[in-house]
């Protein structure tokens, strides 16, 4: 091999080097500044206690020791997603957020994540589009949402895997029954999957009582 071609790639291993240590993300406890697009996971819940930070487009294929399962709340900044996994190596159970999340115990994932994904946002509530009143598909996996009891009335369906953390207006508290494939829903009376929640992994036909047309932030997983 000439000298000229060694040299050539000597320096592409180096570039390569070089990406492969600032796609890394070196992960410590503490107070760091946040990122203009990421997220920060926290120790407590309500964003309290010690945390870490990651930069969207960086993942954490298996989190350190004295950090993997301990994460029990989410701020996230400048429209991102998160993507958490039970398992390392992007495994396991998933779920996806696309706005703070207070309390990750609510939602069966305190202490639970042991992998993590970053993305830029696309649009609407961390990738979300604006829900859509109408005769919509059951989607193979996930969940519509009736304005009527028993199935009725108009419909927006979310795939699993989505959520709102803030149902828009004309939305909001209009949520009578529920149809369920393949997929369990978490519902809050308050957005940001704050207040009163419930879990429902099949069909209600009727809401009725304290959470009929009371729904303000749902999550599909």
């Amino acid at each position: 091999m000439d000298m000229n071609r060694r040299v050539v790639i000597a320096g592409i291993c180096l570039v390569l080097g070089l990406v492969s240590v600032d796609a890394q993300v070196e992960l410590r406890w503490g107070r760091p500044n946040v990122p203009h697009s990421g997220a920060c996971f926290y120790r407590d819940a309500d964003f309290h206690g010690e945390y870490f930070c990651v930069r969207a487009g960086e993942s954490v294929a298996d989190m350190p020791n004295g950090m993997n399962d301990q994460i029990s709340s989410i701020r996230i900044f400048g429209g991102t997603e998160v993507l958490l996994y039970q398992d390392g190596r992007f495994r396991g159970r998933s779920a996806r957020y696309g706005a703070d999340v207070r309390n990750l115990g609510g939602q069966g994932w305190n202490d639970k994540v042991s992998s993590i994904q970053v993305h830029e946002g696309s649009g609407w509530n961390g990738g979300e589009r604006p829900p859509s009143w109408g005769q919509p598909q059951m989607p193979r996996e996930g969940a519509c949402f009736f304005t009527d009891a028993d199935f009725r009335g108009q419909a927006f369906c979310v795939p699993r895997g989505g959520s709102y953390a803030s149902l828009p207006n004309g939305f909001n508290d209009r949520i009578s029954s529920i149809r369920v494939q393949r997929a369990n829903v978490m519902i809050f009376q308050d957005g940001d999957f704050a207040g009163e929640s419930l879990r429902v992994n099949s069909d209600v036909g009727n809401l009725g009582g304290r959470w009929n047309d009371r729904i303000s932030s749902i999550r599909v997983y």
